[in-house]
């Protein structure tokens, strides 16, 4: 005999259908908002990309323009002969007075005149001033001092050797420009660094030239600003050297320069940048010529951005670069934690309900979370849940 079929009312029916609507509502509701959500956390990750660039070159642009304004402000005291350098205690005062008063990134002011004589004040390795003197009375040596309260030479610190300002790098490139200009980037004379210098060209009243007043700045303090600029976003700064690609300064920690056994110094390049990605993303950069790219790596997808600092005998190559998934991935984390938690809690509901054998209720819950892996539960995640159990059994 035939069962009866079962009808379903038409109350039924319409909360089905409504129902039916209200999930797929809601789905549909909840994919827009992820989707807007993670195009606006992509747009905000790249404007953040783009400030930071801007920041650190802000920065390092303000960093390297001081030794123009100084130079600026006190090559005239030279030239005008309000400062006679024959006056040590006078000079002595001048050049330790215009130290103290800057930060400690300046390493040294000095003047180097047209026969040879040097003088001028420097920072120690404990970055403490000291007087810098080197004239007939040194024997063509340059001599250190400490400093006394009244900005005087104190005690005789070093000989620090023979010394001839007229055959660095800094006071040739002035001399040959005719003009204020940065040196190359160059081993400094005493200690093991990086060191430009800005300097400029001093001439009397009469248009004679009288020397070369510098000021100079060592690179070591550069990567620690780049270190903090970019340590909250997980991201990386580097600066190049554009015509040599030699690294000039980096937030990773690599060594911008290596000491050969001959006590020579050796200027490391961006073959020497360990983050495939990082360096990849530069080698685009140079050929498309793009200051801002979302670069899709190997490891990470980077939103990279660029920007020149251009002065006279000065090229550096601003790069900066933070992970796509900045702000995503803390979403990310917590979707996986509601994932692992959700296996976990189906093999616990399984295993505590039922009088079956604790044994059996292990397999039960087992099997209920291999058949809804790729439905329910993340596939990668069920096979590893179930490992994990099964080697623990």
């Amino acid at each position: 005999m035939k069962g009866k079929r079962k009808n379903i009312s038409i109350k039924t029916l319409i909360t089905i259908v409504f129902m039916l609507s209200m999930l797929v509502s809601i789905g549909a509701i909840g994919y827009l908002i992820f989707t807007n959500w993670l195009f606006s956390a992509m747009s905000t990750t790249e404007n953040i990309a783009e400030d930071l660039n801007e920041n650190i070159y802000n920065q390092i642009y303000s960093f390297i323009d001081i030794p123009n304004q100084i130079n600026e402000t006190n090559h005239k005291i030279i030239a005008y002969g309000i400062l006679d350098l024959n006056n040590e205690i006078l000079r002595e005062k001048f050049f330790v007075g215009v130290l103290s008063s800057l930060n400690n990134e300046i390493y040294s002011f000095s003047f180097g005149t047209v026969n040879g004589e040097y003088y001028g004040a420097r920072r120690n390795e404990k970055g403490e001033i000291e007087i810098m003197k080197n004239d007939a009375s040194t024997g063509g040596n340059s001599w250190y001092y400490s400093v006394n309260d009244d900005m005087t030479a104190g005690a005789f610190v070093v000989d620090a050797g023979k010394f001839d300002p007229r055959t660095r790098a800094w006071y040739k490139m002035s001399v040959e420009t005719g003009g204020p200009a940065f040196s190359p980037v160059y081993k400094h004379f005493v200690m093991d660094d990086l060191t430009v210098s800005f300097a400029c060209p001093v001439y009397d009243e009469a248009g004679n030239f009288l020397g070369v007043l510098a000021t100079h700045i060592l690179l070591t303090d550069i990567g620690a600003y780049l270190k903090e600029a970019v340590s909250k976003y997980n991201g990386y700064a580097i600066i190049i050297e554009n015509d040599t690609n030699k690294l000039i300064a980096n937030s990773m920690g690599i060594e911008n320069f290596s000491v050969l056994p001959d006590g020579t110094l050796e200027r490391n390049g961006v073959d020497k940048i360990e983050h495939t990605d990082l360096k990849e993303a530069y080698k685009r950069y140079i050929i498309q010529k793009n200051p801002s790219l979302l670069y899709d790596g190997k490891d990470e997808d980077l939103f990279v951005n660029v920007k020149g600092i251009h002065m006279k005998g000065l090229d550096w190559v601003v790069i900066s670069a933070i992970p796509e998934r900045l702000l995503i991935a803390p979403v990310a984390k917590s979707i996986l934690i509601a994932r692992i938690i959700s296996i976990a809690e189906t093999y616990d509901r399984i295993l505590n309900r039922g009088n079956l054998p604790l044994s059996e209720r292990k397999k039960k819950a087992i099997e209920e979370i291999k058949e809804s892996a790729g439905k329910q539960f993340d596939p990668a995640l069920a096979e590893l849940f179930v490992k994990m159990m099964g080697d623990n059994n």
